[in-house]
């Protein structure tokens, strides 16, 4: 009877023991999309020039040079990962500038009033001239800019506009057609989505977006929220994630790179430069 006791008590212990261990386990409180570890990004720190980096791109995939431009300097810096020197051509003097993306041999710069601007793509030149398309989108404020190939459609999504409850208003734009007039609109309707908190739904405001090479699926941020947001190749919403806040202080741009690594952009302030997040992508299935 004693040993039997004896071994009711080990047992009982081991028990207890093992209970003690996985209740310490810490817990992921950001975790990331399928493929994605959001715990652990490299940080790659911009240069001064690029404290308010607002929105970023890579030429085609290429992650060898980042794209950004710079939120009121009218400028487009060409920043080699692997130099400590990054490159400019002004474009257009100051103004409230919020994305970047690339078609063809064209740059594509976004003012936050929906006005387009693009210039040749050139990383030996001082300055470009650009070519301008006032209002390109209609009356709203907008922060996000996308070039979808090979359909050839320049795509936004509005930051604050009239639209539906719970929607996001979208547009896109026919690069092929040089007068960019063939304008097209859609929407994100958030409510097919429970999971994502009311207050957001309520008021998501995108700051980037970009389409996954790997899975076509659409990964929006929200900067004010910290959020970022998962939707199918049709903008039908698939998930959401909450983004760690000691990462992602202000995060502005987003992109992937030919391989599915992604990229996300934090606009400095009076104590760290801006800088990019590399969050690499470990070969996993889309949701």
């Amino acid at each position: 009877m004693k040993t039997t006791n004896t071994t009711r008590r080990m047992t009982w212990g081991m028990i207890c023991l093992t209970l003690l261990f996985v209740g310490c386990t810490p817990v992921p409180l950001y975790d990331g999309p399928p493929g994605y570890n959001f715990e652990a990004p490299e940080k790659l720190i911009m240069r001064e020039s690029l404290l308010e980096i607002s929105g970023i791109t890579f030429h085609h995939g290429n992650a060898d040079t980042v794209l950004a431009i710079n939120d009121e300097d009218g400028k487009l810096f060409y920043f080699p990962i692997r130099e400590k020197k990054a490159y400019s051509t002004r474009f257009f003097k100051g103004g409230d500038f919020e994305d970047v993306a690339v078609f063809k041999n064209q740059i594509y710069t976004l003012r936050s009033d929906g006005t387009v601007f693009s210039f040749a793509d050139s990383i030996d030149r001082k300055k470009s001239e650009a070519k301008k398309w006032d209002a390109a989108f209609p009356e709203g404020e907008y922060e996000s800019l996308f070039v979808q190939e090979p359909a050839n459609k320049l795509i936004t999504l509005c930051k604050k506009c009239e639209s539906g409850k719970h929607q996001i208003q979208g547009y896109s734009l026919d690069l092929s057609d040089t007068t960019l007039t063939n304008l097209q609109p859609f929407g994100i309707d958030l409510d097919g989505l429970p999971s994502l908190e009311k207050k957001i739904k309520k008021a998501f405001q995108p700051s980037a977006l970009a389409q996954s090479p790997i899975t076509h699926e659409w990964f929006i941020i929200s900067s004010v929220h910290k959020t970022l947001l998962v939707t199918d190749a049709s903008w039908k919403p698939l998930a959401s994630y909450a983004l760690d806040p000691h990462y992602f202080n202000q995060p502005e741009g987003i992109a992937f790179d030919d391989a599915g690594h992604l990229y996300i952009s934090n606009e400095g302030n009076e104590i760290q430069n801006g800088n990019i997040m590399k969050i690499a992508y470990t070969g996993q299935t889309a949701h």
